[in-house]
């Protein structure tokens, strides 16, 4: 068994961080960027393979919806298994995930099956949650991402670079980027939405929607946790705008007024960007 492992074993309240700290260490990957998962699963002695899931795994429980299977932990076979069709960073994800259920204390199921679902930001599960922050921690090595976007100006691009650098998704790594901010910014995330609702005509354009919101402390603490609603007129609002770009590099800058209640009009910088499916606004004051 090896060390972190054990210290684990013995050690039952160890927060999430200690433990990323103690992998990261250990496997020698600490400050090295992006993450190598083969060093984290070499140092745990665990082996990892891809299936289809729909045609590969007859053995799995009937009840169990195979096509929507991400991974897959055998605790005695130390083996993970993840989905074959994956991209890079999905694979990535879903492996340093099944990692999590691995070590982490109160996980003690001896086989684990993790849906899209299990692996989703929005998850309720507390043991999906917690293999979720361990992995998204062992990706962007604790506050190693932090210090460096903090160390530029505020803005898309630094979202977009950074993406590529630490290996992940660039809606994975906006909101590490906007949660762990020092300056006061927020980013809201638009989801493509049917075409068909009531009072709106949607020929040329997808309609959109505000999917959700996430803030830095302080700017939360300043204005507001969350847009409640907000009017996207097809082909007219920059969500459309900056939907048609080709390219994630190319962002769209405007000003945007919000009324936050209780609190009056202010008036926000903004840049957007897509990656093609949904559209990412960070936002900031005009005076930081």
């Amino acid at each position: 068994m090896p060390k972190v492992e054990r210290v684990i074993a013995e050690n039952l309240n160890l927060a999430i961080e200690d433990v990323v700290e103690g992998l990261l260490q250990a496997s020698g990957m600490t400050g090295r960027i992006p993450t190598n998962v083969g060093e984290i699963l070499g140092y745990l002695d665990l082996k990892q393979l891809s299936f289809d899931f729909m045609r590969e795994l007859d053995f799995m429980p009937e009840l169990i919806e195979k096509r929507d299977i991400r991974a897959v932990l055998s605790y005695n076979d130390r083996i993970i298994a993840t989905q074959r069709q994956l991209h890079r960073n999905q694979t990535v994800f879903s492996t340093l995930h099944e990692v999590g259920h691995y070590v982490l204390p109160e996980h003690v199921q001896k086989f684990y099956v993790c849906s899209i679902e299990d692996l989703s930001f929005f998850t309720k599960l507390r043991l999906e949650a917690e293999a979720n922050k361990l992995a998204a921690n062992l990706i962007f090595q604790l506050d190693h991402f932090a210090i460096e976007a903090n160390s530029f100006p505020l803005g898309c691009n630094v979202i977009t670079d950074l993406a590529g650098k630490y290996g992940t998704s660039f809606e994975a790594t906006a909101r590490r980027y906007v949660e762990q901010h020092s300056q006061p910014c927020a980013l809201v995330v638009y989801d493509k939405v049917e075409k068909h609702v009531e009072g709106l005509e949607f020929d040329e354009f997808p309609g959109f929607k505000v999917q959700y919101t996430i803030t830095s402390k302080s700017f939360r603490e300043k204005f507001f946790t969350k847009i409640l609603e907000e009017k996207i007129i097809p082909g007219e609002s920059s969500v459309y705008e900056a939907c048609k770009k080709l390219d994630v590099t190319q962002t769209v800058e405007n000003k945007m007024s919000i009324t936050i209640v209780g609190k009056g009009e202010f008036m926000f910088n903004s840049q957007l960007f897509t990656n093609g499916y949904k559209v990412f606004r960070l936002i900031y004051p005009e005076k930081l």
